[in-house]
């Protein structure tokens, strides 16, 4: 479901989300030092680790999830990647939401991440869908792990946005950052829109073969002709990345 303008507003209230951070930076003070490093890296190197342990997906299976992750954290050095997997699968939570997350945390020591994922949160993705509505759903996900999930936001309470600093709509999150970019660290798009001067370092692509370019040849021409020129929205073509995930029947 496309979540409702309400929760967006209940979602990006200020206060909640400063309570939120200080109960999940308390959560974790007792921690020894290397103890939080540990886990910090392990949520930075170890994706399996990150959607189950940390996001909290613990419907995942360690043979099918588990061997999804280790081919995502296998191939980071890829420039193209094509995933299938059935629907309710979970190739949404852990391709574009997990490993998303993922390679906008900051890097820490002995993590090692390969570029583009070593940006940390200067990085900016693009959450490409069918329906630029369909996008803002994982955005709406991603957003609510950064403001509303204790684990995540304890072990990495320089990546909690603020409303009044950072961009926090439907349609783009910002992280905190120490570089200036027009685009924010997470973006959303729909298949047929422009890039009107934005560029990412990794773009996303979930389920942009619909029902609509299945059902009608225009549709599905323009879908063809949008995606064969999705290069020209990366920075570079040397360091872009670009994931495509769909539903295999």
């Amino acid at each position: 479901l496309i979540p409702s303008d309400d929760a967006w507003k209940s979602l990006l209230d200020e206060k909640t989300i400063t309570d939120n951070k200080r109960r999940a930076e308390k959560k974790y003070e007792q921690l020894a030092t290397d103890e939080l490093q540990y886990l910090r890296k392990r949520a930075k190197t170890d994706l399996m680790f990150l959607v189950y342990s940390v996001l909290g997906y613990n419907k995942l299976t360690p043979k099918l999830h588990g061997n999804f992750c280790t081919w995502l954290m296998k191939t980071q050095d890829q420039h193209y990647r094509l995933g299938l997997l059935p629907r309710g699968h979970f190739k949404t939570t852990i391709g574009t939401v997990g490993d998303s997350i993922q390679s906008a945390l900051p890097a820490v020591e002995g993590s090692n991440p390969t570029s583009p994922r070593d940006l940390g949160p200067n990085i900016r993705i693009l959450l490409a869908h069918e329906s630029h509505e369909g996008a803002t759903r994982f955005n709406y996900e991603i957003t609510n792990h950064f403001v509303a999930n204790p684990r995540l936001m304890g072990l990495f309470p320089e990546c909690v946005p603020t409303p009044r600093l950072q961009r926090m709509n439907k349609l783009e999150l910002e992280l905190p950052r120490d570089e200036h970019w027009a685009e924010p660290t997470f973006d959303t798009f729909g298949v047929g829109a422009r890039s009107q001067g934005r560029h990412y370092d990794l773009i996303k692509l979930d389920d942009i073969f619909g029902d609509k370019a299945r059902d009608s040849r225009a549709e599905r021409e323009a879908t063809i002709l949008w995606f064969d020129n999705i290069q020209a929205f990366l920075v570079s073509l040397a360091t872009g990345h670009i994931d495509i995930f769909g539903t295999r029947y």
